[in-house]
């Protein structure tokens, strides 16, 4: 059978949160849009892959998929290799979508290789909501590039509340690096850098919610963030260089990543990292960035002031950064 849209969920460890999932996945409103749900257990040691096993029985659309651990990655890339729909969307297990998430993306999806929808995000003590891309309104791929670098947030960087044509993704080859930090970062830069402009679709309402859950990948602290931040850096370098980006691009993007991930690689340090004292704050901006950086308008203005803060006051920028964000996971 073809389907119209391949969900593609990774799951690992999550026996808690599944009944929730399969519940909201059977509550769908799909008047115009039909399901292929691929679950990818990836090494769960709990009760998940049982259940999961259980869901299936009898439904000729939902493909339960078992690996050793890869990490979450490289379960995305199991699932698109197993996707047959049209389009591919991305859940994750202890997330919640809408009843009409699906039906209301597909209706916007006419001719279009991307469609982007808004995100709420829950927070251990606040809820905000994101429901404009970065980009949108720019009609030249080379902006488009140049404002993800510098301006994007987690709705545009996330996989999840968005729609992409698999036949897309299969002619650019586009998959997940497995680095463990930064992959949505990274899938999305490369689709952006092939998506004609006018073949993305935007929605402004809010069908996905993301589930800030303390303990994941990005709310404990990670040792090796550092070297993934160089690392994620270099892969865009080199991906942009090598896919048809003009140099001036490449260069202005590329200058922007590299000061925007400086500051969140030394603010994920100040929320989780308990030898804060002894990260060489100064060091790392003065080695990273250029304190013309600072007046450099493609950068937004939020940035700018971090970067002179962190450079000649970074004790004071922790203290007042713990004060606003530590606790917000």
């Amino acid at each position: 059978m073809a389907y119209d849209i391949s969900v593609i969920i990774p799951v690992y460890n999550s026996e808690r949160y599944l009944s929730n999932c399969f519940n909201q996945l059977n509550a769908q409103s799909l008047a115009h849009v039909s399901l292929e749900i691929i679950f990818i257990d990836d090494g769960s040691r709990d009760g998940s892959l049982s259940m999961l096993k259980r869901y299936a029985k009898g439904k000729t659309n939902v493909k339960v998929i078992h690996q050793v651990n890869k990490k979450q990655a490289e379960a995305r890339n199991t699932g698109l290799r197993a996707a047959s729909g049209t389009f591919v969307a991305f859940v994750d297990s202890d997330d919640t979508f809408s009843k009409e998430y699906f039906n209301e993306l597909f209706k916007q999806s006419f001719e279009a290789d991307l469609v982007i929808s808004g995100i709420k995000r829950v927070f251990a003590d606040h809820t905000d909501e994101l429901g404009v891309a970065c980009f949108e309104g720019l009609k030249n791929s080379d902006q488009i590039v140049q404002k993800y670098a510098s301006g994007n947030t987690e709705l545009d960087a996330g996989v999840w509340s968005k729609l992409y044509r698999r036949e897309f993704l299969i002619r650019n080859s586009i998959q997940f690096k497995n680095e463990n930090f930064f992959e949505d970062s990274f899938f999305n830069l490369q689709v952006i850098t092939h998506v004609n402009p006018h073949d993305i679709r935007y929605i402004h309402r809010c069908y996905y919610t993301l589930v800030k859950q303390v303990g994941s990948t990005t709310t404990q602290y990670n040792s090796e963030i550092d070297r993934l931040a160089q690392r994620y850096i270099c892969l865009c370098e080199d991906y942009l260089q090598k896919n048809g980006v003009s140099e001036r691009t490449v260069t202005i993007a590329i200058k922007s990543l590299r000061t925007r991930t400086v500051i969140h690689v030394i603010h994920h340090h100040i929320k989780y990292d308990q030898n804060i004292d002894r990260y060489p704050i100064k060091k790392i901006i003065k080695h990273n960035v250029k304190m013309s950086d600072v007046f450099w308008n493609n950068l937004p203005k939020s940035y700018r002031v971090a970067l002179l803060m962190l450079r000649f006051l970074p004790s004071l920028y922790c203290y007042i950064y713990r004060l606003e964000k530590v606790g917000k996971k």
